[in-house]
């Protein structure tokens, strides 16, 4: 009988240990790659570099009248073209653009608009209506009163051929022709406007 006690004791003793030993086992594991638990990566793209303009006037190679720059002294400018017919204050909140970030008043002289910064002028348009004697030189054109559309796209092919239509205030509908100021791309162009294929204002354009 007690040989008996001890077997069954015995069983029930290696019984438990075994049932221990399942519980403290290392769970399976069924994917040991650490890499197909992440999401997939995204593949690293080089930041496009835009195109070089193929057709452009560099702003700093014009002269008005083949003498002056488009930003110079304003007594030179005003000895050069004539003294403006007015000046007046803009109303600062309703200026959408300037080239310098400050106070300036306008001038006019024949609807050609000129930024005064005291001694400082920047000639922002140019218009070449009304009997006007002013020229915008470059190195390889000359923009006047008898600049044609025709004549244009002959130097400047790609930019005539994207040539839109343009509603302006005073003028009705005009041809707008936009040319590059540099070979590298920019924001700033400048904005010939033609009427019955005359070219009859230049200006220098910046977005607002």
């Amino acid at each position: 009988m007690r040989f008996y006690t001890y077997l069954f004791l015995t069983l029930l003793m290696f019984g438990c240990q075994n049932s221990a030993a399942d519980k403290n086992a290392e769970p399976e594991i069924t994917n040991t790659s650490k890499a197909n638990s992440l999401p997939p990566q995204k593949s690293e793209t080089k930041a496009q570099v835009p195109a070089l303009n193929e057709e452009y006037i560099n702003w700093d190679s014009v002269r008005i009248n083949g003498k002056l720059p488009m930003v110079t002294k304003t007594t030179a400018l005003f000895n050069l073209i004539g003294k403006p017919d007015s000046i007046t204050d803009p109303n600062m909140s309703d200026v959408c653009v300037s080239y310098y970030y400050k106070d300036f008043k306008y001038a006019y002289l024949n609807n050609t608009k000129i930024e005064i910064y005291g001694d400082t002028a920047v000639v922002s348009s140019l218009d070449f209506r009304k009997g006007s004697e002013l020229k915008l030189k470059t190195p390889t054109y000359t923009f006047d009163k008898n600049t044609s559309l025709e004549s244009l796209e002959k130097f400047f092919p790609v930019s005539v051929k994207e040539k839109y239509e343009l509603n302006v205030y005073g003028i009705g509908k005009t041809v707008a022709v936009s040319i590059p100021t540099s070979k590298e791309p920019s924001d700033d162009s400048w904005l010939l406007l033609f009427l019955n294929g005359k070219l009859i204002r230049l200006d220098y354009y910046l977005p607002c």
